[in-house]
């Protein structure tokens, strides 16, 4: 899932999460990430993100990725209490640990939400809820580390595309 379109949507998805809690001071953070990586614009200009299903497919809208990280965002409220403050040192110390590659950084994301994924309920524990939890442990970290909000919204970005490939039933199914 390396296309950057998909990529785009990832990153788009995961600032309207992470937008949606309004009990946050970091707005000039969220807009300078957002315009850094090209995620503003409006469905009026004509903007589409991408075509998701190939070619001839019906592409995906802003709005629609928007929507979708607001729903989730609602889904994932009671997920927040589960991650603490030791998970949301640990993501710091893995971001700013320069001598991590990408495959190293991804790893120990996964292993610190692994971490986590006890505390869930054997039912609960899939990949919508793994998505969730990604999101929410994204979300808190910016809260914790705006300065790092770039870093956070890039890393986890990729994580999720690789964590989740349900991303795209979900960006389908809000469609329809």
């Amino acid at each position: 899932m390396d296309n950057p379109e998909k990529e785009r949507i990832t990153q788009l998805l995961l600032l309207s999460f992470i937008e949606s809690f309004t009990n946050h001071s970091f707005h000039k953070e969220l807009e300078t990430v957002a315009k850094i990586l090209d995620l503003q614009g409006s469905e009026e200009d004509g903007e589409y993100l991408m075509e998701l299903n190939g070619a001839g497919q019906p592409s995906v809208t802003r709005s629609t990725v928007v929507k979708l990280g607001i729903v989730l965002a609602h889904r994932g409220e009671n997920m927040e209490s589960r991650i603490d403050l030791s998970h949301v040192s640990k993501v710091h110390e893995i971001l700013t640990n320069p001598s991590l590659s990408e495959d190293d950084r991804m790893r120990c994301l996964v292993a610190t939400l692994e971490q986590i994924m006890p505390y869930f309920p054997e039912h609960e524990k899939n990949e919508r809820n793994m998505l969730i939890l990604s999101m929410q442990m994204a979300k808190k970290s910016a809260q914790h580390m705006p300065n790092l909000l770039f870093e956070i919204v890039e890393v986890f970005g990729k994580l999720i595309q690789k964590l989740c490939p349900c991303l795209t039933d979900l960006i389908n199914s809000e469609m329809h």
